[in-house]
């Protein structure tokens, strides 16, 4: 899940030292906390059956700072890391984990009405989501979005920011 706060619950994104609190904390309970939760509940299971696939939902805007957003991307490339590291950690689980773009911002049924007449609904993503939650093992730790109906790899970080992504562990 993704949260990008709207006029109607907040006048604008304020500036860093004009933020308060609750503001910071709404977006970042969504964006991060929602990860680290169900994916602390779903994992043990995983691994008990040494296999499964996390799809995490990154952002068309996660890769550049826009304007006043930048809570919201910073709170997705804190998302994508967590994707990154806790890939690593499952891969010998067999658990594939993976962000996914949508294809662009949209509202969902618990939007504001202003909001969902204004936005596209969660149909921009299309197929995405069934495709990652079959995607082979070479594609966990990654940042996926879909070109001509397929899943592709996109890297938009800079080289100082990338971290490679392991080998496969040899099996046990």
């Amino acid at each position: 899940a993704g949260i990008a706060p709207q006029r109607s619950w907040h006048d604008a994104w304020p500036d860093f030292k004009d933020m308060d609190v609750e503001f910071w904390d709404k977006v970042f309970d969504t964006n991060v906390h929602g990860l680290f939760f169900c994916s602390k509940h779903a994992v043990p299971y995983m691994e008990r059956q040494r296999s499964g696939h996390i799809v995490n939902v990154h952002s068309w805007q996660g890769g550049t700072c826009n304007g006043y957003a930048a809570l919201y991307v910073t709170s997705k490339k804190a998302a994508f890391t967590f994707t990154r590291f806790l890939a690593e950690q499952e891969r010998e689980f067999n658990i594939c984990v993976m962000s996914v773009c949508p294809g662009g911002a949209f509202s969902t049924e618990t939007a504001p009405d202003d909001v969902r007449q204004r936005m596209i609904g969660p149909e921009i993503a299309g197929d995405r989501y069934f495709q990652a939650a079959d995607a082979p093992m070479c594609l966990s730790g990654r940042l996926l979005a879909t070109s001509d109906n397929q899943l592709v790899p996109i890297d938009y970080n800079l080289e100082w920011e990338t971290m490679p992504v392991a080998p496969e562990p040899a099996p046990r």
